[in-house]
């Protein structure tokens, strides 16, 4: 049995002002680029970080050069001040396992719907930021070039058409040239923008995140991934409703879409749902 489906929006916003100390002071003890990162990521969302007021000056002149313009050196304060405060955070052991934060906080689309899907790309697409918008030859075809679109395109129609600016859509296995698994909705899952990092940094948690996918749907790519100590004790994020005709929704959401690069992609390449031919042009074209 899989977990409920969420009759709510998204609620991530609502422990951030719980978890702002703990989980980027975590980021920090591994990554202080990455909890520079996270904090800022939090600022950006109305999160107010208080200001240290014992580090002394000599601390900040140490880790700033003193030749460092006048603006760079604002930014730099303010991120070393973020930084220091970060790491004296690290006293709560409620949030203190990366793990189960990721579990509780990260989005995969429901099973159901991932099966309609049968675990293939949805669309003819990869990343290749340098081309995106033509349509070339890869390893012998014929593929859009994109930036991300195409993967958060899939992931947010997918569950019900979410769109909301903190969140970030991740790819379990980051493989960007491979067109199976770029837009495969087996191989996405959405985190708060100030987790996303960890999805690709971290070992454990991307070992952790490929579990879940091999749990939900079977899904890997090369060896099957292990299954991390406690797992069974992790609450994960609920699903949300997604369509139950996939097809027909994203049909939809294409019409709203006509010239963005992933209904161009359809039109011209096909898509799963036509087995990637345009011989048989989808009713939206």
């Amino acid at each position: 049995m899989f977990p409920a489906v969420g009759d709510t929006p998204l609620t991530w916003k609502v422990d951030f002002d719980e978890l702002k100390s703990k989980v980027t002071s975590k980021v920090s003890s591994k990554n202080p680029a990455s909890a520079v990162y996270s904090a800022m990521s939090l600022e950006k969302l109305g999160v107010k970080f208080p200001e240290p007021t014992d580090i002394p000056e000599t601390s900040l002149s140490e880790l700033i050069p003193s030749e460092t313009p006048p603006s760079t050196h604002a930014v730099n304060t303010r991120k070393v001040k973020i930084e220091m405060h970060l790491q004296k955070l690290i006293t709560d052991d409620r949030f203190s396992n990366l793990s189960s934060l990721i579990a509780k906080y990260t989005l995969f689309t429901h099973p159901n719907i991932v099966e309609q899907t049968k675990n293939e790309n949805i669309f003819q697409i990869i990343r290749d930021l340098k081309n995106r918008g033509k349509i070339s030859e890869y390893n012998g075809i014929m593929l859009m070039a994109c930036d991300n679109t195409g993967p958060q395109h899939a992931f947010e129609w997918a569950n019900g058409g979410i769109k909301k600016t903190d969140i970030q859509i991740n790819h379990i296995y980051a493989l960007s040239k491979d067109v199976k698994s770029y837009t495969s909705l087996a191989n996405l899952c959405a985190t708060p923008a100030f987790l996303a990092k960890l999805t690709d940094t971290d070992d454990e948690i991307k070992n952790l995140l490929r579990y879940r996918a091999f749990e939900l749907y079977g899904y890997y790519i090369g060896s099957p991934p292990t299954k991390p100590e406690n797992y069974q004790n992790l609450v994960w994020h609920k699903f949300m409703q997604g369509p139950s005709n996939l097809e027909k929704f994203f049909l939809q959401r294409i019409d709203e879409c006509p010239k963005s690069r992933t209904a161009l992609s359809v039109k011209e390449l096909g898509w799963f749902f036509n087995s990637y031919t345009n011989a048989n042009k989808i009713s939206s074209f």
